[in-house]
């Protein structure tokens, strides 16, 4: 990706009616004659190999094929809003979990759902697959690790954290075996994922933190807040390492580039911005998005990045 000369140059994926399939007919409720419009972006996802572009809505859950950008599916049958999905590393398998506590595990190819996982739990915030993809472990809002075997659906162990902070936001280590959890307005615990041990507590945010993110080496730890502001951490020993000043509301969404040079920031001031991730130095801003920001995501091939607005519409930079 160019950082030099900023350019937005957009893909309005929820206003685009082009698609292999009409959209307005897909996954369509008994009884009901069409679907007008793509609900609420929540959050953007793609996957390993970057052919498919998840867009985590409030209605579902949009494929879309990348090297057109075409919808090829809708995942329906939650009855709550999605809070989180992972895409297995062949990318064949998407896990979704939602408000109604059940995680759903989805086939890529077909968009047909494949089973549910066991365990008795509240809503999942955040999914992760092990490498080797036998494993599927979640976060729950009640402050719980939960890991599933892909193959029996059981659930393999649970892990209760502390009963009295409820979880709003994880994100895991590249490794899968860290998690970083938001548990109250400014702090941000890493757990040990297999464990459940409490590793470090992350302060530094004067406001509410929304979002977390690790770098590709698992050696920095970023997060977004309402204080205007990005925080960035040594994740080995819990010290501040930056603090990334210059959006002019509160900052929602993080995300490292896969090669880990770049940090780019999604805000409700309508702006992503761009950081150079070893050192904090500001390298350009996206200024052209007409709504907040919400979710941020870069492709596995570091030639895009999304972002996901307010208004129910994702853009792509390239």
């Amino acid at each position: 990706m160019k950082i030099t000369v900023m350019i937005l140059i957009l893909l309005i994926l929820f206003l685009s009616q082009a698609s292999p399939q009409d959209y307005t007919q897909m996954s369509l409720p008994e009884g009901a004659v069409a679907r007008l419009g793509k609900g609420v972006v929540k959050g953007i996802l793609y996957s390993p190999d970057g052919a498919l572009l998840a867009v985590r809505a409030s209605m579902g859950i949009w494929l879309y094929d990348t090297t057109n950008y075409r919808t090829i599916a809708l995942l329906t049958g939650d009855t709550g809003w999605y809070n989180s999905i992972a895409f297995s590393a062949d990318g064949k398998t998407l896990a979704s979990g939602s408000w109604d506590a059940i995680v759903r595990l989805w086939d890529t190819n077909t968009g047909e759902q494949k089973g549910t996982l066991s365990g008795q739990m509240l809503d999942v915030v955040d999914l992760v697959f092990s490498r080797d993809g036998t494993t599927l472990t979640g976060v729950a809002r009640n402050n719980h690790l939960v890991l599933w075997d892909i193959q029996t659906s059981e659930m393999k162990q649970l892990i209760a954290g502390d009963r009295g902070r409820r979880i709003r936001d994880a994100a895991f280590s590249p490794d899968g075996t860290t998690v970083a959890c938001v548990h109250s307005r400014y702090f941000v615990r890493l757990w040990n994922a297999l464990t459940g041990e409490l590793k470090q507590i992350l302060t530094g945010h004067t406001e509410t933190v929304y979002g977390v993110a690790f770098s590709p080496d698992e050696k920095l730890l970023a997060g977004s807040g309402a204080d205007k502001t990005v925080r960035v951490w040594d994740v080995v020993t819990g010290e501040p390492k930056w603090t990334l000043v210059g959006h002019a509301a509160r900052v929602t969404s993080v995300a490292f580039s896969p090669d880990g040079r770049l940090l780019a920031s999604g805000s409700w001031d309508k702006t992503v911005r761009v950081w150079a991730a070893k050192t904090g130095e500001h390298k350009g801003t996206l200024a052209d998005h007409p709504a907040r920001v919400t979710s941020i995501a870069f492709s596995p091939n570091e030639n895009n990045l999304a972002s996901a607005c307010g208004d129910g519409t994702v853009y792509l930079c390239w």
